[in-house]
């Protein structure tokens, strides 16, 4: 069975597609930009997909790599809101 996304709307499909977005821009590849934060290009790859949300110390090394202060990485999430839940109905 193939793999799924997370919701779109979750924190970790947003912050791989600001990772991705990031790293095109500077024209890197996903090896690359693991080189140049010390993470496997697979790692990368699964932060890109919302598989895996980066530890702090993987954002700032992410950061640092992309050339960017973490604050301007920070600032995409800043409007970011939870989901909401749908309420389960009460069994009658």
């Amino acid at each position: 069975m193939p793999r799924q996304r997370p919701p779109e709307d979750s924190l970790p499909a947003l912050i791989g597609r600001v990772l991705q977005t990031e790293r095109e821009t500077r024209g890197y590849t996903q090896e690359e930009l693991g080189l140049r934060a010390g993470l496997s290009k697979a790692v990368i790859r699964r932060y890109e997909f919302g598989d895996r949300t980066p530890s702090w110390d993987a954002f700032l090394r992410l950061a640092s790599a992309l050339r960017i202060r973490p604050s301007e990485l920070v600032a995409a999430f800043e409007d970011w809101q939870p989901p909401k839940q749908k309420r389960k109905k009460a069994a009658a």
